[in-house]
């Protein structure tokens, strides 16, 4: 055989396998047109739970806390109440957070745009307020977000 056939033979191998093992993965792993995933039915996620995950998993992941730390009855609920309590914080300290973040990007923002106003004219400030106001480029990541996952889920 050439020896400039051998490298070419191995890249279309080498590539052939890799499409077919791709294929399968796919197959295996990702949404099928039944809606389900791996052979795992989706369910709807209600507030505070994870897509795909349903009231049975919370359970058996609530059994499996109790089991480790070795909970007896009288206090399992008063563990699992008192960590809701202190998850709620925990969300509500990361929301505060974000909020005074978000406030302070928008005043940093005013600033930059009254100093630019003498540079820019009207129609560009527009144009400049469309592209990199705070909101507006929180609301276009939140699209592209959507977006990816509206496309995964066709593919």
């Amino acid at each position: 055989m050439n020896m400039y056939w051998k490298p070419l033979l191995a890249f279309v191998t080498v590539f052939v396998v890799a499409f077919i093992s791709g294929y399968l993965y796919k197959g295996l792993t990702y949404e099928t047109d039944t809606g389900t995933v791996a052979g795992v039915e989706q369910t709807e996620a209600r507030p505070g739970e994870r897509r795909g995950y349903g009231p049975g998993d919370r359970r058996a992941a609530v059994n499996r806390i109790a089991d480790y730390l070795e909970l007896r009855d009288n206090q399992s609920d008063l563990f699992f109440e008192r960590i809701g309590e202190y998850r709620n914080e925990m969300q509500n300290v990361v929301s505060q957070k974000r909020e005074a973040e978000h406030a302070a990007m928008v005043e940093i923002y005013k600033e930059m745009r009254n100093e630019l106003s003498a540079i820019l004219d009207a129609d560009q400030l527009e144009k400049m307020d469309i592209r990199f106001h705070p909101d507006n480029v929180r609301e276009m990541q939140q699209r592209r977000s959507r977006d990816q996952v509206r496309r995964r889920s066709i593919n």
